[in-house]
């Protein structure tokens, strides 16, 4: 409506699509991860996207706060036609055995590609993966080691190693609330662990402890060191969609953005778009992007769903696989 507050628009949903039904799903095993297929109805030979969590353990709708990402990409993609799974990510269904992001990430997000390739619904030469934040970054690894899929998604992908991301985090929480003493101390504290990340000495069985999270081993940031998904992303086949929210604070529009850009320039199976008004979990706003905006709610911009579905819909499957 023309006299509809900003406020309004920017937490009305998707509207719910009366044409889709969401179907339980065990994503491989060992263990199995429960999830949620979204089938337009009537689907035939229609193309499917696996969406990828970020960092932490996110359940099947990535919910943080009362922001619900996955949730709202499944409604939105599938009133337009396409099939989504979601899944609980491993680290919330059980971390033990998680060792790096093959574990923790990929081998998930293989199995869902798989499991998406086996349904009557799905045209299994049309199979895309959409990674959101740690899951963008992990996408084109994801591609690689799969070599079949029709096409990848990152949403706000970070580009910088990951121990760098959350001390500019801090970085700029401290900015914003320069009297807070227990934020300097957890800053300082963040900046001591990247120093024992970085270092050269750090071996595979190095016990580290993430400042305010559990334990880790050296192993799972060795594994990443030296990994610049950018560059991977400009070496793969299949056509890509990176989108950026311009108020982002965990991935940023002038740090990490400008790497997917100049890594993709001249790509002709590269896309690339920001949204000045989207934050890191593509919910429309205004000002500094802030944690307490995720606790007041509000919903993927419709916007971002048109867009990611429009180009999904414009690929062509892959012709090795015609």
């Amino acid at each position: 409506m023309a006299d509809e507050q900003p406020d309004a628009a920017r937490d009305r949903p998707e509207p719910q699509a009366a044409n889709v039904e969401d179907c339980e799903v065990e994503v491989g095993h060992d263990p199995a991860l429960p999830g949620i297929i979204t089938l337009p109805r009537g689907a035939h030979a229609a193309p499917a996207v696996v969406l990828v969590h970020g960092s932490g353990p996110s359940d099947r709708d990535e919910r943080v706060g009362k922001t619900r990402v996955f949730g709202d990409l499944a409604r939105g993609l599938g009133a337009r036609g396409i099939v989504v799974l979601r899944y609980d990510k491993r680290t919330r269904v059980e971390p033990r055995g998680i060792v790096t992001v093959k574990e923790e990430f990929i081998d998930g997000a293989l199995a869902a590609v798989q499991l998406l390739r086996g349904f009557p619904e799905v045209d299994p030469r049309r199979v895309f993966v959409l990674g959101h934040s740690q899951g963008g970054a992990l996408a084109p690894r994801i591609a690689k080691a799969d070599g079949r899929l029709a096409g990848i998604v990152v949403l706000a992908g970070p580009t910088r190693p990951i121990e760098d991301s959350w001390v500019e985090q801090l970085t700029y929480f401290a900015a914003l609330d320069p009297n807070n003493a227990a934020l300097r101390e957890r800053l300082e504290e963040v900046k001591a662990f990247r120093a024992l990340v970085q270092s050269p000495s750090l071996a595979a069985d190095t016990e580290l402890h993430i400042p305010g999270d559990g334990p880790i081993t050296g192993a799972y940031f060795l594994d990443l060191r030296g990994y610049h998904p950018e560059e991977v992303a400009a070496e793969l086949a299949c056509p890509l969609l990176v989108l950026q929210g311009a108020r982002d604070y965990q991935v940023s529009v002038t740090d990490d953005f400008p790497r997917w850009q100049h890594a993709l320039a001249g790509n002709p199976r590269a896309t690339l778009r920001s949204y000045p008004k989207l934050d890191h979990r593509f919910v429309a706003g205004e000002g500094p992007s802030t944690p307490a905006q995720y606790e007041r709610g509000g919903h993927v911009a419709p916007e971002v769903s048109a867009d990611i579905a429009s180009w999904i819909l414009q690929q062509a499957p892959p012709r090795s696989l015609r």
